[in-house]
C-alpha cells in the first residue's frame, strides 16, 4: 500500500495525502519559510499510521475545556470525553457516565446475553 500511495503521490501532486500534510517551517535568512514535505517525508508517516493502525486498542481523553491540537493541526477544545480507538475505521467517544453504563451492562453479564442471543445475525469482521 505504501508504494502504492507513493505512485499516486508522484503522478498527482494535488492528491489528499499531499493537501492534509501539515507545512513544514524552515528558517531562511532570519524569516521563516513554508516548504511542503518530501517524498520520503510522506511515505515514513504513511507507514507510521499504518503501524499505529494494528496497535490495537488505544485511549484518548481531553479534558472538559483543555485545549488541544488536533492531528490536523487545528486548535480543538476538549468536551471531557474519552475516546477509544482501534475497533474499526472509527473512535468510539462516551463521556464517563456513559462508559459507567456500559462496563456495568459488561460486568452483570448482559452484553455476553445479547451476543448469545443474536450470535446468528452478527456478522463476524476479520481485521487485516
Amino acid at each position: 500500500m505504501i508504494a502504492q500511495m507513493g505512485e499516486d503521490i508522484k503522478m498527482n501532486p494535488n492528491t489528499q495525502a499531499t493537501q492534509t500534510q501539515a507545512v513544514q517551517a524552515t528558517p531562511v535568512n532570519g524569516a521563516t519559510v513554508a516548504t511542503k514535505p518530501t517524498m520520503e517525508q510522506l511515505l515514513a508517516r504513511i507507514a507510521e499510521l499504518e503501524a499505529a493502525s494494528q496497535a490495537g486498542i488505544t485511549y484518548k481523553c481531553h479534558g472538559a475545556g483543555e485545549k488541544y491540537t488536533d492531528g490536523q493541526g487545528k486548535e480543538q477544545i476538549g468536551k471531557g470525553a474519552m475516546s477509544m480507538s482501534g475497533l474499526g475505521r472509527f473512535p468510539v467517544t462516551l463521556y464517563k457516565s456513559q462508559w459507567d453504563r456500559l462496563v456495568a451492562e459488561v460486568k452483570n453479564g448482559s452484553v455476553d446475553a445479547a451476543l448469545l442471543r443474536f450470535k446468528d445475525k452478527l456478522a463476524v469482521k476479520t481485521t487485516k
